[in-house]
């Protein structure tokens, strides 16, 4: 495949990407109460505690400094965030600033006077902008990693017209910018693998590591994956230690400040003490065992969750892609994207044995930092149920390429036949999602018209 084509499709997948979340950010309600499942009023019914970023956000902007988390504040629900590390919210604040020429009052002021949709759209859209550099991480850590256009090309569709991924790019939330430093942290490291370490390599590495954790402290799954990446042995020389040294420094400065901090005010880097504490009025995993079983539990409640708000579920987990909006409603259409997933794993599995051992290097280090994240997600949901795949997003790059090449593998010499393939099915899933949610939000907000 010629390179003008190449960069030509990647450029009209992006484009579509930054179309789609920026779609997403418009129908979804911002800021605005409602109902949650028909039952329980919330503050928010748009993006998952998209209300609480914002008050970050806003803090910063307003000259408020970093918020001190309490999980005994009885204004807890609005401050839920507080113990997040701060890049996104500096970046937004400083964002929402130039957007807007000022910014909106700051809470509490706001609690009386709401800020408006078009006000959410403009901090939104950062993360819009943020999600176009991740799909072209992903299109690189899969060319990295395989060597093929084809493949980097049906990777990039793949999370460029991924639902759940083009919503939380149309939301404002830590998580965007964590995905996009991770994936391009994992397509350096597939890089210097492959063609060799360079000390620019290692710099950027570290920088774009210790940015991650600044953004997000689950961040420092990364850590175990660039030392195995960095020790593992093949044709291409490991990294100096000179080379090694110029990856650790930029991630130490950059975090350790704030580990200091936490530690300070409580007790540990982490801040886990202080989260456990707030999270424990919420769905705990071994009360739900003990209602429905481990398998019941595990299979239907954490798999079944999982599998669906990967492909998409919206709103706080509330908005499905069902006739029904009911989670066992008619499943269809997430079998459908299933099965295409299922479909390139297996050509993955069947792929990846043909590959020389040079390359499989690179997909050991993928295939672990996906474990990594996965073994995260697991350990959360044993104490806490939060069976929401965004946790998993982090390695959206090494599944995207994991699927993009079975599926090129498959189709053999049809060259663009997997890339045709993931825009109809997601293209129709995204086009389904977006004309659903208007209704299915007026219908929380109060908004619809109902009929008896």
């Amino acid at each position: 495949m010629s390179r003008n084509l190449t960069l030509g499709l990647l450029f009209a997948i992006i484009a579509v990407h930054v179309v789609l979340a920026a779609s997403f950010a418009s129908v979804t309600p911002f800021r605005t109460p409602g109902l949650l499942g028909g039952r329980v009023q919330i503050a928010d019914v748009g993006a998952p505690d998209e209300r609480q970023h914002v008050n970050y956000v806003l803090r910063l902007a307003h000259g408020g400094g970093f918020p001190v988390f309490n999980p005994k504040d009885p204004n807890l629900s609005e401050t839920l965030e507080s113990h997040q590390p701060p890049l996104f919210y500096f970046l937004d604040a400083a964002w929402g600033t130039v957007m807007n020429g000022y910014m909106p009052p700051a809470p509490p002021a706001t609690e009386g006077k709401e800020m408006s949709q078009d006000d959410g759209l403009k901090l939104r859209s950062l993360n819009v902008l943020i999600g176009a550099f991740t799909i072209g991480g992903v299109f690189m850590l899969a060319f990295w990693s395989y060597g093929k256009s084809e493949v980097a090309l049906a990777a990039a569709a793949f999370a460029g017209l991924l639902p759940m991924l083009a919503a939380l790019d149309g939301a404002v939330s830590n998580d965007p910018l964590l995905f996009c430093l991770c994936t391009w942290t994992l397509a350096l490291l597939a890089k210097g693998v492959s063609e060799g370490w360079t000390t620019r390599l290692a710099l950027t590495i570290g920088i774009l590591t210790g940015l991650a954790i600044l953004t997000k402290t689950s961040g420092i799954v990364l850590l175990p994956v660039i030392l195995v990446a960095v020790l593992l042995k093949g044709e291409r020389p490991r990294p100096s230690a000179t080379q090694f040294a110029t990856a650790l420094v930029p991630i130490l400065v950059l975090t350790v400040p704030w580990f200091v901090r936490n530690t300070n005010l409580y007790g540990d880097p982490l801040a886990l003490g202080a989260f456990g504490q707030a999270f424990g009025g919420t769905a705990q995993a071994k009360d739900l065992i003990g209602s429905f079983g481990p398998a019941g539990y595990w299979i239907d409640m954490v798999g079944g969750y999982t599998i669906r708000s990967f492909i998409g579920t919206f709103g706080y987990m509330d908005v499905w892609l069902t006739n029904n909006g009911h989670r066992n409603g008619e499943p269809g259409l997430y079998r459908a994207a299933w099965l295409l997933i299922a479909i390139g794993a297996a050509g993955w599995v069947l792929a990846i044995r043909q590959e020389p051992k040079e390359a499989k290097r690179v997909h050991l280090v993928n295939g672990l930092f996906f474990l990594a994240v996965l073994l995260t997600f697991l350990k959360f949901n044993m104490q806490y149920f939060q069976a929401q795949a965004r946790y998993l997003l982090p390695a959206i790059g090494p599944i995207a390429a994991a699927v993009g090449a079975g599926l090129v593998a498959l189709t053999r010499d049809r060259r663009l036949l997997a890339l045709g393939v993931i825009v109809l099915v997601f293209g129709f899933l995204d086009v389904f999602a977006l004309t659903r949610l208007p209704g299915q939000f007026a219908e929380r907000t109060g908004m619809a018209q109902r009929t008896p």
